[in-house]
C-alpha cells in the first residue's frame, strides 16, 4: 500500500493553526458528501452572530468540546460476501471561532478533527487527521448594499459510504478543498442578486484511487425577488469546468439553469423548491474505466482494483433537475425536515451518475437532558459512461438518543444501517453499525 503525498492550502494551514490555539472541539467526523453536480454551487448566507462560547479573548470567542466514539461495524469493506467486521475508536475535537474584526467585518472558523483506530485491522487506521465535511473558514465584509463572503471549505474523509457507487472498499481517503468568494447585492427591498466563484481541489490519499483526482472551477449566479410577504423566488444558474489530474477520466464541462421559490407557509414551516435543466459535456471517452471488485476474486491485486475491458463511450447529456426542501417544527420540542431531488453528479467508476434521492430527519427533545434523533434515506442511481454501467438502490436508516449526564458531559448511543442493491455482480451489500459516544464540553 502506497500513500500519496499531498499539500494543504495556506488558508487551510492557517485554519488548523487557529484551531490549535483555540483549544479544540468536534462532533463526530461525518461520513458522507456529495460529489460535484451541476447544481452544487448554491450560495450560502452569512451566519448569525455566535453567542454560545466557552472562551473569550478580547473580541474573539471560542467554543470547544472533545469526545470519543466507539463503533462496531459488521461490514467495514462494504462487501456482499467477503465481509469483515471491526470496532473503530474515534477520538475527536470540535472547534468554532468567531472574531468580529469591525462592526462590518467578521471572521469565522468551524471544524472537527478526528482519528480512526481499528482494533483488528490496523492497516485501515487513519493516515492523517480527519476533518469533517462542514469545516469552513469565512470572512464577511459589509459594504453599503453589498455583502462579500470569502470562504475556504475543507475536509479530509475516509469512510467510503459517502460515495454511493463504491462497493468492496474499506477506506476511501480524500482531501477536498473549496476556496472562493460570494457577493450578495441588495438592490432594493424587493430584489437581491448574488454571484460566486469557487475553485475545488479533490485529492485522493492513496495511489490506487488517483484516477479520481481533479480540479474544478465553478461560477454561480442567482436572483431573489420578493413576490409576497412570505414568498420569494428567482432564477439560478451556473457552469463548472472539471479537469482530472491523471487524464484517465474525461474532463467535464457542466452547467444548470432554472428557477426556485421559497416560502414560509406558517411560522413553523419553510419550503424551498427548485427545478430546471442541467447539461454535462465530456472531453471524449475515458482512456481507462475502473471497476472495484472483492479481493477474493482471482487475478486481482490486493485491493481488488482492475481495468474494465474496452473504453467507456461518450456520455454527454441534457436532463432535468429538481430539488425540494421542507422543514417544520411541531411544537417546542419536535423538529423534522424532508428533502428530495433528482440531479446528475460526477461519478467515481464512470463519467456521471443520475441520482434520485429522498432524505428525512427528525429530532425530539424529550426533556431537558434526553434527545431522540432519527433519519431515513433512499437513493436510486444510474451510471453513464461506463462499459458496464451500474444501476443501484440504497436505503438507510438510523436512530440515536443522547443523554446529558452532567452540565458538561454527554452520552449518545445509536444504530445505523444501509442496504445497497446493484445490478452488477458482487456490488450489493448490507452494513450495520452500532455506536457509543461520550462528549465533554469545555
Amino acid at each position: 500500500m502506497s500513500s500519496k503525498q499531498h499539500t494543504i492550502s495556506p488558508v487551510l494551514s492557517c485554519c488548523i493553526a487557529a484551531a490549535a490555539l483555540a483549544g479544540m472541539s468536534i462532533s463526530a467526523v461525518a461520513q458522507s458528501e456529495l460529489r460535484p453536480s451541476v447544481i452544487g454551487g448554491r450560495s450560502r448566507r452569512t451566519l448569525p452572530e455566535v453567542t454560545d462560547y466557552n472562551l473569550k479573548f478580547r473580541a474573539v470567542t471560542f467554543k470547544a468540546n472533545a469526545g470519543l466514539r466507539a463503533e462496531f461495524n459488521d461490514n467495514i469493506n462494504l462487501s456482499e460476501h467477503n465481509k469483515d467486521s471491526d470496532i473503530v475508536l474515534t477520538p475527536y475535537v470540535d472547534i468554532s471561532m468567531y472574531w468580529p474584526i469591525t462592526p462590518f467585518n467578521s471572521l469565522r472558523l468551524t471544524t472537527s478533527l478526528g482519528y480512526h483506530k481499528y482494533l483488528d485491522h490496523s492497516e485501515l487506521d487513519s493516515s492523517s487527521l480527519l476533518l469533517s465535511p462542514d469545516s469552513e473558514l469565512n470572512f464577511d465584509v459589509f459594504v453599503g448594499n453589498f455583502v462579500i463572503n470569502f470562504h475556504d471549505r475543507f475536509s479530509v474523509q475516509q469512510d467510503p459510504v459517502g460515495e454511493p457507487t463504491l462497493s468492496n472498499v474499506a477506506e476511501f481517503g480524500r482531501f477536498i478543498n473549496t476556496a472562493g468568494v460570494t457577493v450578495w447585492w441588495n438592490v432594493n427591498s424587493s430584489l437581491s442578486l448574488s454571484a460566486s466563484y469557487d475553485h475545488t481541489n479533490y485529492v485522493t490519499l492513496n495511489d490506487r484511487f488517483d484516477f479520481a483526482d481533479y480540479a474544478e472551477d465553478q461560477i454561480s449566479l442567482s436572483s431573489r425577488i420578493s413576490i409576497l410577504d412570505n414568498l420569494w423566488g428567482g432564477a439560478e444558474g451556473g457552469v463548472a469546468s472539471t479537469r482530472y489530474t491523471t487524464g484517465e477520466k474525461s474532463d467535464a464541462f457542466s452547467g444548470h439553469l432554472g428557477l426556485y421559490a421559497e416560502s414560509i407557509l406558517t411560522p413553523y414551516t419553510r419550503v424551498r423548491v427548485a427545478g430546471g435543466a442541467q447539461f454535462s459535456l465530456f472531453d471524449g471517452s475515458s482512456d481507462k474505466q475502473i471497476e472495484i471488485l472483492p479481493s477474493d476474486v482471482d487475478q486481482l491485486d490486493d485491493f481488488g482494483v482492475t481495468d474494465r475491458v474496452g473504453r467507456a463511450g461518450d456520455s454527454d447529456a441534457i436532463s432535468p433537475y429538481v430539488n425540494l426542501e421542507i422543514s417544520n417544527r411541531l411544537g417546542p420540542r419536535f423538529t423534522h425536515s424532508l428533502s428530495a431531488g433528482y440531479e446528475s453528479q460526477l461519478a467515481i467508476t464512470s463519467q456521471r451518475v443520475e441520482a434520485l434521492f429522498v432524505r428525512y430527519s427528525a429530532e425530539w427533545n424529550i426533556n431537558r437532558i434526553v434527545t431522540l434523533n432519527g433519519n431515513l434515506f433512499y437513493e436510486h442511481g444510474n451510471e453513464h459512461g461506463a462499459d458496464r454501467p451500474e444501476d443501484f438502490d440504497r436505503f438507510g436508516a438510523g436512530v440515536s438518543t443522547s443523554y446529558q449526564l452532567s452540565r458538561k458531559l454527554g452520552m449518545a448511543v445509536g444504530y445505523n444501517f444501509i442496504v445497497k442493491d446493484s445490478n452488477l455482480d458482487r456490488q450489493s451489500y448490507t452494513n450495520n453499525r452500532v455506536f457509543l459516544q461520550l462528549n465533554y464540553d469545555f
